[in-house]
């Protein structure tokens, strides 16, 4: 059945569906969630390919979503950030809600009106679908399983098998038409995939930015900034092509080392990653610099790797071309007002791109900033709101936090445009302000991550003390190489003018360091 004909016939009740390649009615409510978000994506594009003679794809995109904010009423559920409840089509979109025959009608008829005669400030709704969607493994963040998580011989044997997969979503990544959309992906499944598995010395065949189908063989060089906070140096063959910095983000299995020094990082009172930037930013130019072969670099990261790449956008922004940052929890108050004072052509340097479904993104942090994406895909993890009464009577707020905990890893390591379809919009200034607003006055907010610094630290010390943990030594050689390279990055900006100040914190490093090298040596 055609869209015109359940237009035209006006007695018709009931439901909308997409089943089988064509529209149906249906009496009863259908209550398939997939399945009303595919309709409702079909139906979209039915009616933005309706008004398109009249302008641009843009202009017809930002007519329809106006139109579905008009005819349906205004509802905010708590599961939902308010720039998405106050937004028909996506609202409908994110719960998976029935078209219903008599809101179709309304929102048809009115296609008829001019485009231009309506003023919109909104940002189009770019809708896809991925024909193949098994071809591509969508590599999860840590490895699966509870022994690669306790054992570094079986984490390395399951980085050998997810780096194979990573490479194979790699090469079909290269066949993707759009330059803006074969980048995008790249560095989305080397921010996901790669910067989290042991890259160090090998090359990887990433896809060219410029020519469909070419790949680009990279080299990969580890970086250890600060206690569990690595970045990767990619360094492509040849010259024409742009090279990569990526940022690892938490590394939350056991057979890390430093995993305790990463989750730390991520509660730095500023925000994630922020310690380990100002810490180590004479590094990262370095390595910035280093890299420059007449293109500067380009940025990604994932979760705390984005928080990095941020940080970098921020106040590295000359050293780089562009910075990517998916899932990233968002910074405190100081990142965003100097994100303000920003010129226009430094800001768009920075580029966000998060699910709906993520929870550091929407949860932990002060004010999203940066050119902000936001995907929805077909499949959703559902979160449960924690209210005041949850917290008051203990076990339905420790049962939603498990059950949020449960659905967080998944949404959060998903990229969603690999999925079967999505839809996709880039947030107004106004609309990230809105958003910007409201968290802070909702009650699952997580405002006092960063005061959890100290009793975080003081914990994993004595769990490191109480269990003599076997990888103690591991620890201690990487602290003492974070210092060192500390002292080189001192060395190197060492000038007459800051020369007693410079050797007053080289004299404190070194202390640091015969510290950490007595503790190693008496175990």
């Amino acid at each position: 059945m055609k869209l015109a004909d359940i237009y035209t016939d006006r007695g018709r009740n009931g439901w909308i569906l997409w089943k089988e390649g064509h529209f149906t009615v249906h009496m009863h409510i259908p209550d398939h969630r997939r399945e009303n978000r595919e309709t409702l994506a079909r139906i979209y594009v039915a009616c933005v390919e309706q008004v398109k003679h009249q302008g641009t794809w843009e202009e017809a995109s930002r007519f329809v979503r106006s139109l579905w904010i008009d005819e349906c009423s205004p509802v905010k559920p708590k599961t939902l950030p308010r720039i998405v409840g106050e937004d028909g089509f996506l609202r409908m979109y994110a719960l998976g809600e029935p078209l219903s025959v008599d809101l179709f009608h309304r929102i048809w008829k009115r296609l008829g009106e001019p485009i231009h005669d309506k003023v919109i400030s909104l940002n189009p709704i770019r809708v896809e679908w991925n024909a193949e969607s098994s071809q591509f493994y969508d590599e999860d963040a840590t490895p699966p399983g509870l022994l690669p998580k306790l054992f570094i011989m079986k984490r390395l044997k399951k980085d050998k098998e997810q780096l194979a997969h990573v490479r194979h979503d790699l090469e079909h990544i290269a066949s993707v038409e759009d330059p803006v959309k074969r980048r995008w992906l790249t560095l989305a499944v080397l921010s996901h995939g790669a910067a989290y598995r042991e890259i160090e010395g090998k090359v990887l065949n990433i896809p060219c930015f410029k020519k469909c189908g070419k790949l680009i063989s990279y080299r990969c060089h580890k970086h250890l900034i600060a206690e569990g906070v690595r970045t990767v140096s990619m360094t492509p063959v040849d010259k024409g092509a742009p090279p990569i910095y990526l940022c690892q983000g938490t590394e939350l299995w056991p057979s890390q080392a430093s995993m305790f020094g990463s989750i730390m990082a991520n509660f730095a009172t500023h925000g994630a990653a922020t310690a380990a930037y100002a810490h180590s930013w004479r590094r990262i130019h370095k390595h910035l610099r280093d890299l420059n072969n007449g293109h500067p670099p380009l940025v990604a990261g994932h979760s705390m790797g984005g928080s990095l790449a941020v940080q970098i956008g921020l106040y590295s922004h000359d050293l780089v071309e562009r910075v990517y940052a998916f899932n990233p929890p968002v910074p405190n108050g100081r990142d965003y007002d100097f994100y303000h004072s920003m010129d226009r052509s430094r800001q768009e340097k920075i580029i966000v791109s998060v699910n709906l479904d993520d929870f550091a993104f929407w949860h932990i942090g002060a004010k999203a900033i940066g050119n902000v994406t936001l995907f929805l895909g077909k499949r959703r993890w559902r979160y449960y709101p924690v209210g005041f009464w949850d917290c008051l009577f203990l076990i339905p707020a420790f049962t939603k936090f498990i059950l949020n905990v449960r659905h967080a890893f998944p949404a959060h390591q998903n990229i969603v445009a690999l999925s079967e379809n999505w839809i996709a919009t880039v947030l107004t200034q106004e609309e990230i302000e809105r958003e910007n607003k409201d968290r802070a006055t909702r009650f699952d907010y997580l405002h006092f991550f960063p005061k959890l610094y100290n009793p975080m630290n003081t914990l994993f010390n004595c769990v490191r003390k109480l269990f003599g943990w076997r990888m103690e030594a591991q620890y201690l050689r990487n602290e003492i190489e974070i210092i060192a390279l500390h002292e080189r990055d001192l060395l190197d900006t060492l000038t007459d003018e800051n020369r007693a100040e410079i050797m007053r914190e080289l004299q404190e490093l070194h202390r640091q360091k015969e510290l950490l090298r007595k503790r190693l040596f008496r175990r």
